[in-house]
């Protein structure tokens, strides 16, 4: 039975969320109205506009607000590479801040900087911390940039205003596509989305409201090259797929497959790829129907695509702006979870000393269906021994001195490997030194145990260690100004910073006040240097009176004005030292340094380059460049060789991945090595 204009408009109204209208509202002159009862605003389609005839009106849809952009869908979060996929706009932070694994350069900081300020010796044993930063202050291996690889990958967000059959209409929000052609054979209309589909995906996905069937219902939905033609269905042209409506068949090349029940008004079509076997697959109302196809998007990039054929026919796509109605979430872990399991089953030998796949070995299939086949393989003995080698480096190399213990695999070296024990132990205690704050521990140390280090590349290292210690000292005038603060009761201002009552961040730049000249330099410093050292407490620059008439007794803990001096003779020593110093490095590093003076509370400092040379993050650096300086020395290898072969793993991934190889995705070396 036929519906009238009124009982499609309703029925459409019912399928978009509209309600009736109000009876409240005025009665308004009656709009014309199309065959599904829609009013039909004018819209200019391309063909109309350049031809110059009258402009073909289409129907009005209710449309979602107009989206530029919008977040990553949750399901690419199981991606490998998810970090490069981007909905629309590139990430905000250089690509120089990027790196490989999907971390950035922050990520290396301490998330809590600018809340506490711990300083001293750290009373922590490696192997029993919670956390995952290691004695040299890295929380994983650092992963470089390739050269000329991607900082980002589109994702497609909307339908082509150029990439479209001239038949066919945009909406407003660049997710609608309606029908404005005459009806016949060749009357067939398609459009491709902005970007065609990163294949480092993994598996793409995306879903179409069938807003009108139109007269004939001959839609089709799925994925089609970029030089397939606009003017034929997906699925009628080579490198094309597509699951039409009419007929509920699907199509590639011009081959028809039964597969499916038809799809009319109201229904909404989920189409999916599958990169890691190059299948397609397609759900309805959220049930998933079947994978079918092979060697989808295999030779060629792919975009989504849908086309429409008779009179009325409309469609809304959902890229991601909307929540899909087919728990896509589940089915890409499901995937994810085959494939890292093929992964984990491939057989592994050492060759000459090198890993490889076994003589006469097969790799592990990743189709569906072989989770079963891929049974875990059991390494060689020499394999496990081996791998044994690359903990045990590793762990002695961040200092981990109680696990690599447990790896020891010659207990009767157990004299020689004692004294690698001390080893570790020294330079463990040098390394959470620098990490702590206390650089005078962290000199004297390493001047006592490895002097050379002090000394290579004219000084550089001691120069990066004095440098730290007067960062280290304006910290100590910044907490005690702030404590002094506190204790006056004022918040975030005192009268030594030229106002009271001022907020915290209204002060945050506030130069603080002149001293009188600086003090000597004290006669007792750090090994190998004339700079005083921080010291036990010192007392008040001078002593006031108490409102009794005799002299106020000291505090125990050193006044900031007192620290000001001390911070402020050593940058001065400091300045004078290297003034000489033709390296531009050394110049700029203690101008940085003595420009936190300015600032009341570097540590939470809203200018991004100060809060990172004040806060953990640059003495994780720094520790970790001592760390390898140390190593370097002792004849031992910078970077442990596991931590090479992650580093390796990461890159040779994302290069797959962004040359088309979708099982990468799933190679997520990162979420399942080091995240919990």
């Amino acid at each position: 039975m036929s519906l009238s204009n009124r009982e499609r408009a309703a029925q459409l109204d019912e399928i978009l969320g509209r309600g009736p209208p109000s009876p409240t509202t005025p009665a308004s002159p009656s709009p014309r109205l199309n065959r599904t009862g829609l009013q039909r605003p004018t819209i200019i389609s391309a063909s109309s506009s350049r031809s110059g005839n009258t402009a073909i009106p289409a129907p009005h849809v209710s449309s979602p607000a107009l989206q530029t952009s919008f977040p990553r869908p949750s399901y690419l979060d199981n991606s490998a590479l998810r970090h490069l996929l981007h909905s629309e706009l590139p990430p905000t932070l250089p690509p120089n801040r990027y790196r490989f694994d999907g971390s950035t350069s922050e990520s290396l900081s301490n998330p809590s900087i600018g809340s506490q300020r711990k300083r001293g010796p750290l009373n922590i044993d490696s192997d029993d911390d919670d956390t995952d930063v290691s004695v040299d202050g890295r929380e994983s291996p650092s992963v470089p940039r390739l050269p000329n690889a991607p900082t980002y990958l589109r994702l497609p967000t909307r339908w082509s205003e150029n990439d479209r059959n001239t038949a066919l209409t945009i909406g407003p929000g660049g997710r609608e596509l309606f029908f404005q052609g005459l009806e016949g054979k060749e009357s067939a209309a398609a459009a491709r989305t902005n970007v065609s589909i990163p294949p480092a995906c993994g598996i793409y996905y995306y879903e179409v409201l069938i807003l009108d069937k139109g007269t004939k219902g001959y839609i089709s939905i799925g994925f089609s090259a970029r030089d397939v033609r606009l003017t034929r269905l997906p699925g009628w042209e080579s490198q094309s797929w597509g699951y039409h409506g009419d007929d509920g068949q699907v199509f590639t090349g011009g081959s028809e497959l039964p597969f499916g029940k038809k799809f009319t008004t109201g229904d909404v079509i989920g189409c999916g790829i599958d990169f890691t076997t190059h299948r397609a697959f397609y759900t309805k109302g959220g049930v998933f129907i079947n994978s079918v196809f092979n060697d989808v998007g295999a030779k060629a990039e792919i975009f989504p695509s849908v086309g429409l054929r008779s009179q009325g026919e409309s469609i809304r796509a959902n890229f991601g702006q909307e929540p899909f109605k087919f728990d896509i979430n589940a089915y890409v872990q499901q995937e994810r979870t085959r494939v890292w399991r093929a992964i984990q089953s491939t057989p592994i030998d050492v060759v000459d000393d090198h890993f490889q796949l076994p003589p006469g070995a097969k790799l592990p299939s990743l189709e569906p269906g072989s989770m079963r086949e891929n049974k875990a393989n059991e390494p060689p003995r020499k394999t496990l021994k081996r791998m044994n080698e690359l903990i045990y480096a590793y762990l002695v190399h961040h200092g981990y001195s109680g696990t690599a213990r447990a790896f020891r695999s010659h207990p009767e070296k157990e004299e020689e490997e004692d004294k690698e024990d001390l080893a570790v132990a020294s330079r463990q205690n040098i390394v959470r030194a620098v990490l702590s704050g206390d650089i005078d521990t962290a000199i004297s140390e390493t001047s006592s145990k490895y002097p050379e280090v002090l000394e290579v590349q004219d000084g550089i290292m001691l120069f990066k260690l004095k440098c730290r210690k007067f960062v280290e000292m304006i910290l100590d005038v910044a907490e005690a100004y702030r404590k002094e603060v506190e204790a006056s009761g004022k918040q975030g201002a005192g009268a030594g910073a030229g106002g009271g009552g001022e907020s915290e961040a209204e002060v945050e730049s506030v130069v603080l006040p002149s001293m009188p000249p600086p003090l000597a330099p004290s006669s007792s410093g750090a090994p190998g240097s004339a700079f005083p050292t921080l010291g036990p407490p010192i007392s008040p620059m001078a002593s006031t009176s108490n409102g009794t008439g005799g002299p106020q007794s000291h505090t125990e803990t050193p006044s900031y004005q007192s620290l000001f001096l001390l911070a402020r003779s050593y940058g001065q020593l400091l300045s004078t030292t290297y003034k000489d110093d033709r390296r531009s490095s050394i110049q700029t590093s203690i101008k940085r340094a003595s420009s936190l003076i300015a600032f009341v509370d570097p540590l939470r400092a809203e200018r991004e380059e100060v809060g990172s040379l004040a806060g953990q993050g640059a003495r994780n650096e720094l520790a970790g460049e001592l760390n390898r300086a140390i190593l370097e020395s002792m004849g031992l290898p910078t970077t442990p060789a596991l931590e090479k072969m992650y580093c390796q793993s990461v890159a040779a991934v994302t290069v797959l991945g962004c040359y088309g190889v979708g099982a990468a995705a799933f190679a997520d070396t990162r979420r399942e090595f080091l995240e919990d």
